[in-house]
């Protein structure tokens, strides 16, 4: 049984800046693989991602709620608190927000792509469970 993974790396913003340049020198392409996000420190990844961020991945991997009042309402917080968390998630990468056309236009939050574990390129970095899939796979393992 096999996980869906999305990896953290870190790359220093000068060095992003000198790959993109090269890039667009040669008329070459960058090209952002949705199975990778870049962060320039592991410092800044873990004051990024809170154990709330990291749980409103996990409820909308294994809930699928259909808005972020929804969302707020599975997490017991403020609609307004997990809004701004939706946010900075899906600048950084890691959801959508999707303005539903029905009813109240409300957002719907999803992952970017079904994965069900994020790897830390780090080797003293747990990974972060997303999925149920990827709990169990985990525990079993732990059990074994």
């Amino acid at each position: 049984m096999s996980l869906k993974k999305l990896t953290i790396c870190f790359q220093k913003l000068d060095d992003l800046f000198k790959e993109v340049n090269e890039a667009i020198n040669v008329k070459g392409s960058v090209i952002d693989s949705e199975e990778m996000i870049f962060f320039d420190s592991i410092k800044t990844f873990r004051s990024f991602m809170t154990s709330n961020k990291s749980n409103i991945l996990s409820v909308i991997s294994k809930l699928k709620p259909t808005s972020v009042y929804e969302l707020a309402n599975y997490l017991d917080r403020k609609p307004q608190h997990v809004l701004s968390d939706c946010r900075s998630l899906e600048s950084h990468g890691f959801i959508k927000l999707i303005q539903e056309e029905v009813g109240r236009k409300s957002l719907r939050p999803e992952l970017v792509f079904d994965y069900d574990v994020i790897l830390i390129d780090d080797k003293s970095s747990t990974p972060l469970t997303i999925s149920e899939k990827s709990e169990r796979i985990i525990n079993d393992a732990i059990a074994s």
